[in-house]
This record gives structure tokens, C-alpha cells and sequence, in this order.
């Protein structure tokens, strides 16, 4: 990882000292894990023409996710571009291996989240499946959207 970038996200994190180390998941970004004196966090960097865009989209998506109050959702800290790369900076969650109650839980708040609703289909920006994209027009059907 550059010095510069390490810097970067030093100063964007308020912290002396970080390091990072990779992480496994997806196959359009280069994932790790950052660890600081205070916290952890998780970034993605990809220096793809369309990254920020993607970022962005993704940022806001989360953003949408968490205001309905009814999931967990990495907060979103940082979505920027420095030097040839844009990235993503949210929180961390650890992993772990499920139970059957965890199954449970998220089926319940999914079906929850399923619960909201609007008065179209789809969002008031498109975004990606992965690093294609995808057409969000607002409609006011399901099957025309």
C-alpha cells in the first residue's frame, strides 16, 4: 500500500498510525481491514474509471438501508477519490459464523425491511450490480420497472 494513501487516510481518520490488511469478499475492489488505536474500519479501493460513481451509489443505497431503522448497516464515513483510486471507508463489522437464531433474526428483519414502502419502484439515482449498471427509473409499477 502507498505511503501517501497510508497518510491519506491517517489524516481522514484522525489517527497517528493505521494499518491495513486484506481482506477476502468481492471480486471488483481490493477489500482490507484498517486498524487504529480507536477503532476499525473497512475500505474498498478500486481505481476503475467508475469507481466513485459506484461508491457513491453504494454509499447511498447503505444510507437508504439504515434510515428505515429495521437491519444493521455499516455506517459510511468516507467516499473519495485520492490520487488514481476512489474508496469507500466504512465501519467494520466483524465476521462470524451464524446460528440458527442469527437465520432467524435476519429473516425477521428483512421481512421488516420488506415492510417499507414507497410510492414508486425504484431509486432517484441508478447504481451497479457489481460494475455493471443497473437502470433505477421511478415507476409507479413493479413490472414496468
Amino acid at each position: 500500500m502507498n505511503a501517501d494513501f497510508q497518510n491519506h487516510l491517517s489524516k481522514l481518520l484522525k489517527v497517528p498510525r493505521l494499518s491495513l490488511h486484506p481482506v477476502s469478499g468481492g471480486d471488483i475492489s481490493r477489500s482490507y481491514k484498517i486498524n487504529t488505536s480507536k477503532d476499525s474500519y473497512f475500505i474498498k479501493i478500486n481505481p476503475s474509471d467508475n469507481a466513485l460513481t459506484m461508491f457513491q451509489t453504494e454509499a447511498y443505497a447503505l444510507d437508504l438501508i439504515q434510515s428505515t431503522k429495521t437491519i444493521k448497516t455499516p455506517e459510511v464515513l468516507f467516499c473519495e477519490t485520492f490520487q488514481n483510486s476512489s474508496f469507500l471507508i466504512m465501519e467494520f463489522i466483524e465476521c462470524k459464523s451464524p446460528s440458527n437464531l442469527d437465520f432467524k433474526t435476519l429473516g425477521f428483519k428483512l421481512a421488516e425491511l420488506h415492510q417499507k414502502t414507497s410510492d414508486f419502484f425504484g431509486l432517484k439515482n441508478d447504481n451497479f450490480i457489481g460494475s455493471l449498471s443497473q437502470s433505477n427509473t421511478e415507476n409507479k409499477s413493479w413490472s414496468d420497472f
